[in-house]
């Protein structure tokens, strides 16, 4: 099955930095944008399987939500960033 959610993406001052407000706010890094895409799929089917082996039920995507919104709920430092979503098979 194929699971997409949204991901708030920031350029930092050493690379990346996603933030997955749906999925108790997984965080993920990486020194290039193609680092950070890659993690954030292993991170998120990681999370996922998780979630699944312990009984939890999978969250809901956020349907309209943007990088203002994920920057406010979280206290992020950074003055900017972009909405993305990522999909996974899990």
């Amino acid at each position: 099955m194929t699971y997409q959610y949204p991901a708030a993406v920031f350029e930092t001052g050493d690379g990346w930095t996603a933030v997955f407000p749906d999925l108790d706010g997984l965080t993920v890094s990486a020194a290039t944008m193609e680092g950070l895409l890659e993690a954030c799929r292993e991170d998120m089917q990681a999370f996922l399987y998780a979630q699944k082996e312990q009984g939890v039920p999978l969250p809901k995507a956020s349907a309209d939500i943007s990088a203002q919104d994920v920057i406010r709920q979280y206290s992020l430092l950074y003055a900017a960033g972009n909405m993305e979503e990522i999909s996974v098979q899990a």
